[in-house]
């Protein structure tokens, strides 16, 4: 059995919102802060996690490095 390193990371932000794709409402399991590690920035990112798979990822505006 394999394990996912997200399972280990604190849940961040706000309360977890409910998300429409098609006819279906997904809501997610957690949303986890984390990291971009591109370009060295450290810019803030939103992983949306479903059944320990990341469907979504969303900017954090909160963060400092993520306001330009």
């Amino acid at each position: 059995m394999t394990t996912s390193h997200f399972q280990h990371l604190p849940a961040a932000g706000p309360p977890v919102q409910q998300e429409r794709q098609g006819n279906s409402i997904i809501t997610p399991d957690r949303i986890v802060s984390t990291t971009c590690p591109y370009c060295g920035v450290g810019c803030n990112l939103r992983l949306h996690v479903k059944d320990e798979l990341i469907y979504k990822v969303t900017s954090d505006f909160a963060h400092p490095v993520n306001q330009g």
